[in-house]
Formats: structure tokens, C-alpha cells, sequence
């Protein structure tokens, strides 16, 4: 299932991990969501992620 902003709940909960500290929640999905931004910024997946989320479902632009 997807939410309004076209992520997934594994992808959003990658994106939220990776957020900086002192950005609110909503400006940084916002950021994220152009893809060059995506490109400049790229997310760090832990080994704990991985063994909790499902790395197949993970959405492909953020690679």
C-alpha cells in the first residue's frame, strides 16, 4: 500500500530514518520526493533495517 506521497511504508520508513535531526518530518519527505534531490542525498541502510523490514519492497527510485 502506498501513502499520498507515492512511498511505500518500508521506502518511508528508510527516508525517516535517514532524516536529519533538525528538519521537520514533512520538509524532508518533501525534499526527498524530487528524484535529484534522491540522487544527492543518498539513504544509509543499516544491517538492522534489513533484518526488519523487507528489503523487496523498498522503492527502486531511492537506489
Amino acid at each position: 500500500m502506498r501513502d499520498l506521497d507515492g512511498t511505500n511504508a518500508t521506502t518511508r520508513a528508510v527516508l525517516l530514518a535517514n532524516r536529519p535531526k533538525d528538519m521537520p518530518m514533512a520538509d524532508w519527505l518533501k525534499l526527498m520526493a524530487n528524484p535529484v534531490n534522491a540522487v544527492l542525498y543518498p539513504l544509509h541502510i543499516t544491517q538492522e533495517m534489513l533484518d526488519t523490514l523487507d528489503a523487496r519492497e523498498f522503492d527502486l527510485r531511492y537506489r
